[in-house]
C-alpha cells in the first residue's frame, strides 16, 4: 500500500496532480574492500529516465511513476510504502522499499 504522509499536501501547496518519477539506483556500500551489499538509492524526480518506459502506482494526491521493470516487485513489498515531503532538500522521499534484485 501506498500512502502519502501529511506533509506532502503542504509541500505541494494546493498543486495536486503533479507527476512524479521514481529512479533507482544501487550505489557502493559504506566499506573500502568491496565487502558491503550495495544500497538502493531512491529518489522522485520530476523528470524520467528516457531510457525507461514507466506506469503509474499512485494517482492522488500526486502521480507516482515508477520503471515498468521494477513495477511488480515494487508492489510485492510487505510493508507500507511511504512518500514523505523533504522541506530541507525541497523534495519528495520515499521509504519502505527495502530490496530489489539487482537484475530486475
Amino acid at each position: 500500500m501506498i500512502r502519502f504522509d501529511k506533509s506532502v499536501l503542504k509541500f505541494l501547496g494546493g498543486k495536486e496532480g503533479k507527476i512524479y518519477f521514481l529512479h533507482l539506483r544501487y550505489v557502493p556500500g559504506p566499506c573500502n574492500d568491496d565487502i558491503c551489499s550495495p544500497l538502493l538509492k531512491m529518489e522522485l524526480l520530476e523528470s524520467a529516465d528516457p531510457e525507461d518506459e514507466y506506469v503509474a502506482i499512485s494517482e492522488t494526491p500526486v502521480k507516482i511513476m515508477v520503471p515498468k521493470s521494477k513495477a511488480k516487485e515494487i508492489l510485492k513489498q510487505r510493508g507500507d510504502i511511504i512518500i514523505k515531503a523533504d522541506r530541507l532538500k525541497r523534495s519528495l522521499t520515499i521509504s519502505g522499499i527495502d530490496y530489489l534484485p539487482l537484475n530486475v
